[in-house]
């Protein structure tokens, strides 16, 4: 990070997009600044499912590269905790969110990291708690 410059927590949704080569031309800007910038972070859990998505070893080794030239935010026994909590405390008003959005969500508040997705469970967690968030959403990523 650069100059106390904010850490953005790229979702899967994002590199998805990027790798599929769909992202609208503003949101690819956006993300190869936020590269350039050193500002991009990752967690295990984003790796993971950017890895087990793959489709050829080459694929999944351009990936495995991408993933380990970015900070790695840790996601640990107390990460977890905090999801489990927050997920229940979403659930008593009415809001699911997924377990690996919940654990992403929950690594970006324990880093101060915003969120950078085009998943709207990101947008309704947003709502209902202090978490961060960069939206494409409604983009047509």
């Amino acid at each position: 990070m650069i100059n106390d410059e904010p850490r953005f927590l790229v979702d899967t949704s994002i590199w998805i997009g990027l790798q599929r080569r769909s992202l609208p031309a503003p949101l690819s800007s956006r993300l190869a600044f936020l590269v350039a910038a050193r500002s991009v972070a990752t967690n295990q859990v984003i790796r993971a499912e950017m890895l087990v998505g793959c489709r050829t070893e080459r694929e999944y080794a351009i990936n495995d590269q991408r993933f380990r030239g970015l900070v790695q935010l840790t996601v640990n026994k107390p990460t977890w905790d905090e999801a489990a909590g927050l997920g229940f405390a979403l659930r008593r008003k009415g809001v699911t969110a997924g377990l690996p959005d919940l654990i992403i969500a929950t690594s970006a508040l324990e880093h101060d990291a915003i969120v950078v997705h085009a998943d709207a469970d990101f947008d309704n967690i947003a709502k209902h708690s202090d978490l961060r968030v960069e939206s494409y959403a409604e983009s047509s990523v």
